[in-house]
């Protein structure tokens, strides 16, 4: 199945919204590599005109197992402000690698162009791969028990979109891009207001609510409270045990969401029937990236 980023931006709110952003991230990454005007690299523009212009083919190598991802901004970042750029792929995102060092991709650019872009693509790249590798592993792990794997906001400040992305690309779902687009009341919410029946009342005319809940006892008072607008419980940082208590208490009137310290290493225990989703932040903010290199050859 071929995974495509662009489309994903353009639906994560609106078609304008997606692109600006993903253009605002790339001209910082830009900025950063080639400095205050984004076009400069000392040792390359060093180099003589008849070097710079050199066409010249990159084999984009990957060299460690896994799920490949980030292609489409990959090639974006090659692209942006030339035209003297071709791309093949062998692969598609979500596409499994398991024998390697494996040829995925080949470019075919000036020498100037790869020189200065390669940094910047390979660093996406290994990133997003990293994360949809993760993921893949945990969604496959918790399919069997009808469990969702969802990611969090423990995003690196400017890369949401990319990593939020490699989530989908390894089969999980994304929670919410930020909190303009879902409502979820968290404990700081509850402290701030008062107390939880306080709270609820507050939101008890918006629809589709989703709340943190960290105690039996407050999933008992909401239980009490009633109202048909909390569609969805974040059971917080709880024991195993408590959980299984607490999935007796809902009695499956809600959709039920565990979250709170579960990595690869303890996610096994919380594999529990009744649960329909665990929201790991693993995911995004401890991924290791796959290995990948890039290397130039003279036409």
């Amino acid at each position: 199945m071929a995974f495509k980023f662009f489309d994903y931006i353009k639906n994560i709110v609106d078609p304008e919204y997606g692109l600006t952003l993903f253009n605002s991230i790339l001209q910082l990454g830009y900025l950063e590599d080639l400095g205050p005007n984004a076009n400069s690299c000392l040792t390359t523009d060093a180099l003589s005109d008849k070097d710079k212009k050199t066409i010249v083919k990159g084999h984009l190598f990957l060299k460690s197992p896994g799920i490949i991802c980030g292609l489409e901004v990959f090639e974006f970042i090659f692209n942006h402000n030339t035209n003297k750029c071709n791309f093949e792929f062998l692969f598609n995102d979500g596409s499994q690698i398991n024998d390697c060092p494996l040829v995925i991709a080949k470019v075919e650019t000036t020498a100037e162009n790869f020189l200065k872009k390669e940094r910047l693509a390979l660093n996406v790249i290994q990133h997003m791969s990293g994360i949809a590798t993760q993921t893949k592993l945990l969604t496959d792990l918790v399919k069997p028990f009808g469990i969702s794997i969802r990611d969090t906001r423990k995003t690196l400040p400017g890369l949401r979109i990319f990593e939020k992305y490699a989530v989908t690309t390894g089969n999980g779902i994304n929670h919410r891009q930020g909190l303009y687009d879902k409502i979820l009341i968290k404990d700081n919410h509850i402290k701030l207001v008062g107390s939880l029946i306080k709270t609820l009342e507050k939101f008890q005319n918006i629809d589709n609510i989703q709340i943190e809940i960290a105690s039996l006892d407050d999933l008992n008072k909401l239980k009490k409270f009633g109202g048909t607008n909390i569609k969805s419980i974040l059971l917080d940082n709880m024991k195993p045990n408590d959980i299984r208590k607490a999935l007796d208490i809902c009695q499956g009137q809600y959709h039920i969401e565990v979250s709170g310290g579960i990595t690869p290493d303890n996610l096994k225990d919380y594999l529990i029937k009744g649960i329909d989703t665990i929201s790991i932040g693993y995911l995004t903010h401890s991924p290791k990236s796959l290995d990948y290199s890039l290397k130039l050859d003279i036409i």
